[in-house]
C-alpha cells in the first residue's frame, strides 16, 4: 500500500542565486521550520561532497561549501552551475513517522529552468506521517514561513492520495490542499468564493480547500480542491 505522504512544493522561474545566497536561504528555512514545531528540529544536512549527513550546527559555518558540493552535473560528471544546486536536510537520521525533509534545487538560470527551481517540505515518503505533522495549522505555517525566504511564484500543498487524482498530461496548477500565489500571479485570477482565501503581506494570496488535514474521501475537501484548480487554470500557460 502506498504511503499517503504530504508535501508543500514552492517553484519559481530562472534565477541565478549563487551558492552563498542559497546557503543563507537554506539556513533561514531550517530555522523557520524549527520555530513551527519541536518536531522540526535537530536538522541534518546532506554533504554530498563528503557523502555524509552532518548536523546543521556543524554545517552553519560552511554552508556555501555544502551548496557547491550539490552542483548539478553534466553527462560527463562536470559541474553545471547554471543549472543550479541541490541541498537537502532531514530532521532525523533514521526514517520514522516524525521524519520530514526539506530540500531545494535553486540557482538555475538557464532557459530550461521553468520548472527546475523548487523548495520542498514534506513527510518522509516511506513512512506513514505522524498526525501531528500533517495538520492544517502546521502546513499553513510552513507555506507562509518559506514564501518570504525563497520568493516563489507559487506553492502547492497536497498529499500523495490527492496527486494520484491529477489530470494527465499534468498541468502546473492541479488539485491542491492549499495554494499560495505571489502578488503578480494573484492579480491575474478571480479567487473562488467557495473556498477560504487569505491575503499575504506583500500582495500574495493563499487559497485553502480545507481547514483540516486533507482527505480525498471527504467530498467537501475535494470540492474545494476542484474550485481552486478551476480558478487557477488561466495561469497554467504563463511564464513564471
Amino acid at each position: 500500500m502506498t504511503t499517503n505522504s504530504f508535501s508543500a512544493v514552492s517553484a519559481w522561474g530562472a534565477r541565478a542565486d549563487d551558492p552563498d545566497e542559497i546557503g543563507h536561504r537554506m539556513l533561514r528555512s531550517l530555522d523557520a521550520l524549527s520555530s513551527i514545531s519541536p518536531i522540526f528540529r535537530s536538522w541534518w544536512v546532506a554533504d554530498f561532497a563528503a557523502r555524509a549527513m552532518v548536523p546543521v550546527s556543524d554545517g552553519r559555518t560552511r554552508m556555501t561549501e555544502i551548496v557547491v558540493g550539490g552542483v548539478r552535473k553534466d553527462d560527463d560528471d562536470g559541474p553545471e552551475p547554471e543549472r543550479g544546486y541541490f541541498v537537502s536536510a532531514l530532521n532525523r537520521e533514521a526514517a520514522t513517522p516524525e521524519t520530514v525533509e526539506f530540500y531545494t534545487h535553486a540557482g538555475s538560470s538557464t532557459s530550461l529552468s521553468r520548472f527546475e527551481n523548487t523548495a520542498v517540505f514534506g513527510t518522509y515518503f516511506q513512512q506513514a506521517p505522524d498526525p501531528r505533522i500533517v495538520t492544517y495549522p502546521v502546513f499553513k505555517a510552513v507555506i507562509l514561513a518559506l514564501a518570504p525566504i525563497w520568493e516563489p511564484a507559487y506553492t502547492q500543498a497536497y498529499s500523495t492520495n490527492l496527486s494520484a487524482l491529477w489530470l494527465q498530461p499534468r498541468r502546473r496548477f492541479e488539485l491542491s490542499w492549499m495554494t499560495y500565489l505571489s502578488a503578480p500571479l494573484a492579480a491575474k485570477i478571480v479567487p473562488p468564493k467557495s473556498v477560504l482565501t487569505e491575503h499575504v503581506p506583500g500582495g500574495g494570496l493563499l487559497l485553502i480547500a480545507a481547514e483540516e488535514t486533507f482527505d480525498t474521501a471527504n467530498p467537501r475537501h475535494m470540492e474545494g480542491a476542484r474550485a481552486i484548480r478551476e480558478a487557477l487554470a488561466p495561469l497554467n500557460d504563463l511564464e513564471v
